[in-house]
């Protein structure tokens, strides 16, 4: 098949595969009686630990105030834990408690479900190409020099994200 065709049905594909991906999780935290900006916030806290709000701000690419207002949300349900840094009362750390580490490992489950189901459709010597793919299209579609978006400020989880391990 011609790159350029299968240039186009990836463009294609990419933008169906969010809304399908987005659409499972909205499904799964309106069941759970979260929203999907506390189901991301979990997630985010999931893979990278404890946090200031701050940071969680940054990596949810939310205002301050939206993120404060997120997290004494979950708080408030008993899904995270917070402390005030005694150095810099200023400063919130939170984390996950217990409950949120166990919705963590079922929408990790659901990825990996979705992975699995992906995989079954595929020779066995097909799937490292599919997470190779993967890998390369994360990586040329992350901002640099020779692709600048004018105008265009991004988050530092995105502006590098080989240093945040995503």
């Amino acid at each position: 098949m011609d790159d350029e065709v299968l240039v186009d049905e990836a463009v294609e594909l990419l933008p169906r595969i969010g809304r399908q991906m987005q659409a499972l999780f909205t499904c799964y935290a309106e069941a759970h009686g979260l929203t999907f900006g506390q189901i991301k916030a979990l997630a985010y806290l999931h893979q990278n630990g404890r946090r200031t709000v701050g940071e969680v701000a940054e990596g949810l690419g939310l205002a301050m105030p939206t993120a404060s207002e997120l997290v004494d949300k979950l708080a408030e349900r008993g899904l995270l834990e917070r402390e005030v840094n005694p150095s810099n009362r200023r400063q919130v750390h939170v984390w996950l408690a217990e409950e949120a580490m166990a919705f963590g490992r079922e929408v990790q489950a659901l990825r990996r479900s979705q992975v699995r189901r992906a995989f079954a459709e595929l020779q066995p010597s097909e799937r490292a190409v599919l997470v190779r793919g993967l890998r390369a299209l994360s990586e040329a579609v992350a901002p640099n020099e020779e692709l600048p978006v004018a105008g265009c400020q991004l988050p530092e989880r995105l502006a590098h994200p080989s240093t945040t391990g995503n």
